[in-house]
C-alpha cells in the first residue's frame, strides 16, 4: 500500500513540475513575432511561387520564404524589431515594403499586390567559328 502511495504521489509530483515548466516553454515559443500575408496580382488573384525575402534592418538578417499555391506566405519566430520585405516574381514588378514594426507575440498581416513588369526579351548571340 506504501508502495503505491508513493508512486502516485511521485507521478502527481512529475506532472506538476511537468505543467510549470511546459508552460514555460509554451511562452518561451510565443514571444517571438510572425509576418503573413497573402501575394496577389492586379486582378485579385493568388500568386503562386512568389519569393519573399524577410530583412531585420538592425542585424541585415534575412529570411527568404515562398507563398503557397493560395499566395500566402509566413515568416514565423522573428525577433521583435524593423523588418523590411521585399517580393519577386518573375514577370511582375518587385515590391518593397520597409518600417515594418514588430511586437513580442505580434502577428503583422502585410499582403502584396503585384503588377505585370515589363517582359523584357534577351537574345545572346554567340559568334561561330569560321570553317
Amino acid at each position: 500500500m506504501r508502495l503505491a502511495h508513493a508512486r502516485s504521489l511521485s507521478i502527481c509530483l512529475a506532472a506538476a513540475i511537468g505543467c510549470c515548466f511546459g508552460g514555460a516553454a509554451v511562452h518561451a515559443q510565443t514571444a517571438a513575432g510572425a509576418i503573413t500575408g497573402v501575394v496577389r496580382d492586379q486582378a485579385g488573384a493568388s500568386v503562386p511561387g512568389a519569393t519573399i525575402t524577410v530583412t531585420q534592418t538592425s542585424t541585415n538578417q534575412q529570411r527568404v520564404v515562398v507563398s503557397t499555391r493560395d499566395g500566402v506566405y509566413t515568416a514565423a519566430s522573428l525577433a521583435p524589431g524593423e523588418y523590411r520585405l521585399a517580393v519577386e516574381l518573375a514577370g511582375f514588378k518587385p515590391v518593397r515594403r520597409e518600417g515594418i514594426q514588430l511586437s513580442t507575440g505580434e502577428k503583422a498581416r502585410i499582403d502584396f499586390d503585384l503588377t505585370v513588369g515589363d517582359v523584357r526579351e534577351q537574345l545572346t548571340v554567340v559568334a561561330a567559328d569560321s570553317p
